[in-house]
């Protein structure tokens, strides 16, 4: 009957033993490096790394174009995801820029104001995911300096 009894301690306790976390977990990406993956060609141009987008397995977007305007400039910036059938959606978040064509597109033509000085361009889409087929949210940003 002891035998009975130690086995299953053991077992239990090694059990136990393999899954204690020892400090050693692998440090995981933030949620911000997972939704986009944004590579700088020169200090004026945002643009998005294509092969990083279109062969992550999770949600994956980002929003190219200009990143130095000044008053009176007409730019385009373009949504890119991983994800089929997107619906974008583009906000301006700060500064006088104003969205002249392309609302509900995965480009986008904005214009900015006279008063302009900074300003945040966001691409905010949801489509479905290459994983599991759920209709997911990615949004990403542009941050546009004036010159």
């Amino acid at each position: 009957m002891t035998c009975k009894l130690i086995f299953p301690a053991i077992f239990v306790s090694a059990i136990l033993f393999s899954c204690m976390n020892n400090g050693t977990s692998p440090k995981l990406p933030t949620a911000q490096q997972l939704s986009r993956k944004t590579v700088q060609l020169d200090s004026t141009f945002q643009s998005c790394d294509s092969v990083f987008i279109a062969t992550y397995p999770g949600t994956a977007c980002c929003v190219s174009g200009p990143i130095v305007a000044k008053p009176g400039d007409i730019f385009r910036y373009h949504y890119q995801t991983n994800h089929s059938d997107p619906h974008i959606t583009w906000q301006i978040q700060e500064g006088d820029i104003s969205i002249i064509a392309g609302q509900s597109t995965l480009t986008v033509t904005v214009q900015f104001g006279p008063r302009f000085k900074n300003g945040v361009i966001i691409g905010d889409g949801d489509g479905i995911s290459p994983i599991g087929g759920a209709r997911l949210r990615c949004a990403n940003r542009a941050v546009v300096t004036g010159n």
